[in-house]
């Protein structure tokens, strides 16, 4: 009888459940704009460029599924013709449709490095431009920082300049602000490394130079409020790598040199708190190494022969991911491969398939989807004739 009364009590229950209203926001949620024209992704290869050389710079998912790409081109006889360089940023829809296309720059060597998307659909762009005043004996590049919004068009651009060269090779963000690293140099012979942080509206905050170390390749933001700057220190072809750890007012906490690597082009945080230094040396040799955070001191460490081109590295769910280019099994052109940080070291994941031959592919840069599931790869390569060169880009599923 109990057993009867419980399951008529169930019945009730699950009928009062199904007559009621539905809320009164359900009919927004099923005709929601957002969500009904949320964009499409799926795998795709394109081919983009104008002129007789497209150089591939950077690349950037944006908060709403479409892409951001960064490349420099002109038209010209020869290779790095730096008269006539002209930046471009581009957004592409999930699919490989180019939305809008804007192009910036001088008379000179314009291009962007870093991409930085916004909330609003637009983004931060920074790079470099040559400014090469008159009467000047050495180069003089200046940092420039453009904000794009989301049909494309300029809001601002700010340029910032030191004697003689200003070039940011690494750079990442946080919430409010912008962190920069690079080389300034006085002249074409002397540099020395520089760390700048920057406001979201191009204002310098703060500025510091190192002189023990020659450049700033990677930054990385780790726990405790702290920077880790990856350099080299030596001279070619026997540079070995450099690391400084400093605080936001640009101060060193502590800084050690690793005749065991070469250039270090980053240093991420894993989980687990230990850094993950990226370094490649002379001829073609990548070094992944494994160190504690405290002094950097190296835990373990594994080489990759006849490998270079190390990409930026992405977390996606605790997970560090990367790609780097080796020779093919089978020797022919070389590989694009997918690599990922697991407990063991480094791990293999896939081969990437590109539309152009990675043989003579000299730049790539890659981004992850905000959703962490898409990998979107940017790279130049020249054609067969090797008169010009392309930009390609491929999206895949990771």
């Amino acid at each position: 009888m109990i057993q009867t009364l419980t399951l008529w009590v169930l019945i009730c229950l699950l009928a009062a459940c199904n007559t009621q209203e539905p809320p009164a926001d359900h009919a927004d949620v099923l005709t929601d704009e957002s969500v009904l024209s949320a964009p499409a992704i799926e795998s795709f290869s394109k081919q983009f460029g104008e002129g007789d050389f497209n150089y591939a710079d950077a690349v950037a998912w944006a908060s709403d599924g479409t892409i951001l790409a960064a490349f420099s081109s002109y038209d010209g006889d020869v290779i790095y013709d730096i008269d006539q360089m002209d930046a471009s940023i581009m957004k592409i829809d999930g699919t490989g449709n180019m939305l809008w296309r804007t192009t910036l720059g001088g008379p000179n060597q314009d291009n962007f490095r870093f991409i930085f998307p916004d909330d609003a659909g637009g983004c931060l762009l920074v790079g470099r431009y040559d400014e090469n005043r008159p009467g000047e004996q050495y180069a003089q590049v200046a940092l420039w920082i453009v904000k794009i919004n989301s049909e494309g068009s300029v809001e601002w651009e700010k340029t910032i300049s030191r004697e003689g060269s200003l070039q940011i090779f690494s750079a990442t963000r946080t919430q409010n602000q912008l962190i920069l690293g690079g080389q300034h140099s006085p002249n074409s012979l002397d540099g020395s490394a520089i760390l700048m942080i920057l406001d979201l509206d191009g204002n310098l905050v703060i500025e510091m130079e190192y002189a023990s170390s020659k450049n700033i390749w990677g930054i990385s933001h780790i726990s405790g409020d702290r920077l880790v700057l990856g350099s080299f220190a030596g001279s070619y072809p026997t540079q070995y790598g450099f690391v400084r750890c400093v605080d936001f007012s640009g101060a060193t906490l502590w800084s050690r040199e690793y005749p065991e690597l070469g250039i270090i082009y980053s240093a991420d945080e894993l989980a687990d708190g230990e850094l993950t230094f990226f370094s490649e040396s002379y001829p073609d040799t990548v070094v992944i190494a494994r160190a504690d955070d405290q002094g950097g001191s190296i835990q373990a460490s594994y080489v990759f022969p006849d490998t270079h081109d190390l990409s930026e590295q992405y977390m996606v769910s605790d997970e560090l991911y990367w790609c780097m280019i080796q020779p093919s099994s089978d020797d022919s052109a070389p590989s694009l491969n997918l690599y990922c940080f697991t407990d063991d070291g480094p791990q293999w994941v896939r081969q990437i398939d590109t539309p152009m031959d990675l043989g003579s592919t000299t730049e790539y840069s890659l981004s992850v989807s905000p959703d962490g599931h898409w990998l979107a790869i940017l790279g130049h390569a020249y054609t067969e004739s090797g008169q010009n060169s392309l930009v390609w880009l491929t999206t895949l599923e990771i």
